[in-house]
């Protein structure tokens, strides 16, 4: 039987980096924020329960969530954004070992990685195997969203304030990978994660 095991990372702290750098190993990599997009589209599993808690004009005009518009509700409400994370998160998590399941079926040894923003603030780290956390400082992260996405400093903090910190991911992750300096610095600490992954 294989493993699954959880990644996750703040906003720009190099995430993608390693989940790229472990699908080339042929890990199989399971993307949360694709799932969500996914079951937010026109018609998809999250929709309807939606529509029931929120106002109509998070749907946009393809049926599909208006993010944007949602981004801007819920990063200032957290009551908003517990209620849409409680609508999200079951769905996610069912589909995560749903997905799971069909790449043990073909290749039974395989290590899937489950990529989510969210994995320790949704619970979903507590069914997993094991969870790799990379952190970056606060300052580098800003700069990097910023210089990536074209944000204001505003909006990446108000994001970044609705995200654990380093420091709560570093406790409850079984492997700390931090990304501060190099890209081959970052790769080498995942290179060790991965080899210890292979003999659990």
């Amino acid at each position: 039987m294989g493993i699954i095991i959880g990644l996750t990372g703040g906003m720009a702290s190099g995430k993608s980096l390693i989940a790229n750098y472990f699908g080339n190993l042929r890990c199989k990599i399971i993307d949360c924020d694709k799932l969500s997009k996914d079951i937010t589209s026109q018609g998809g599993a999250g929709i309807a329960s939606i529509l029931e808690s929120f106002d109509r004009s998070v749907i946009g005009k393809d049926g599909s969530l208006d993010r944007r518009r949602m981004a801007e509700i819920v990063f200032s409400n957290k009551e908003k954004l517990k209620k849409l994370e409680s609508i999200l998160h079951p769905i996610i998590e069912k589909k995560v070992f749903q997905i799971a399941k069909t790449y043990w079926n073909t290749s039974p040894n395989s290590i899937v990685i489950v990529d989510a923003v969210v994995l320790f603030e949704s619970g979903l780290y507590k069914k997993l195997n094991k969870n790799i956390a990379v952190i970056c400082k606060r300052d580098i992260r800003i700069k990097r969203a910023m210089e990536r996405d074209s944000n204001s400093r505003a909006s990446i903090e108000l994001r970044m304030k609705n995200q654990s910190t380093d420091e709560e991911k570093s406790t409850l992750a079984d492997y700390v990978i931090v990304n501060e300096g190099t890209k081959e610095e970052a790769l080498n600490q995942a290179k060790k994660v991965y080899k210890d992954l292979l003999i659990i």
